[in-house]
């Protein structure tokens, strides 16, 4: 019996999944890494171009430093499982890609809690990025609750699970067992 290929669908799930999870994880570092050394650049064309203003206490990622570390460092672990779980190998990484999206995916739910209930002070003055937060942290939560269920559904399916475990199930009717009434009218 020949080993059952990757579907389709299981490959969107990782995939999406991946970039979900680790890419945009990732991304959220590289720009937050490169707008602190532009900024901290003295002379740099980046403050020039703004007539040498200094900007301080702005969070452009929507997270806070820790947040942002677990982020990377759980996007990482997950990058890691899922190379695995695109080679369909060993059969128990369906199951850590499971566990993986619920842990990533209540992590996303918890950070983004505060932003979204946080209410606006005047001691703090006024911060016109506040809407655009907001709505990242919005699209974040939908868009990773699509592919997070999507994932979790389709790991779940039939031609998923005989992927990951590496052959088919045999039918019902190819089985050598025999019903009760077989083996009764079989004695008779």
């Amino acid at each position: 019996m020949e080993r059952p290929g990757r579907t389709f669908g299981t490959s969107i799930a990782i995939l999406a999944s991946v970039m979900l999870f680790s890419i945009f994880p990732l991304l959220d570092l590289i720009l937050l890494l490169l707008f602190r050394f532009r900024m901290g650049n003295p002379g740099g064309s980046f403050q020039d171009t703004f007539g040498g203003a200094y900007f301080s206490g702005s969070n452009f990622s929507g997270m806070s430093g820790p947040e942002l570390l677990i982020h990377v460092v759980l996007g990482l672990s997950y990058l890691v499982l899922a190379v695995f779980a695109w080679r369909g190998r060993p059969p128990w990484i369906r199951r850590a890609i499971i566990v993986m999206v619920i842990v990533q995916m209540g992590f996303t739910i918890v950070t983004a809690f505060a932003p979204l209930t946080a209410q606006p002070s005047l001691a703090g003055g006024f911060d016109s990025g506040g809407p655009v937060i907001r709505s990242f942290v919005v699209s974040r939560l939908v868009a990773g609750g699509l592919i997070s269920l999507y994932t979790l559904w389709y790991l779940n399916r039939a031609p998923a699970r005989a992927y990951f475990r590496g052959y088919y199930l045999p039918r019902p009717a190819d089985s050598t067992e025999h019903s009760p009434t077989e083996i009764t009218s079989e004695a008779s």
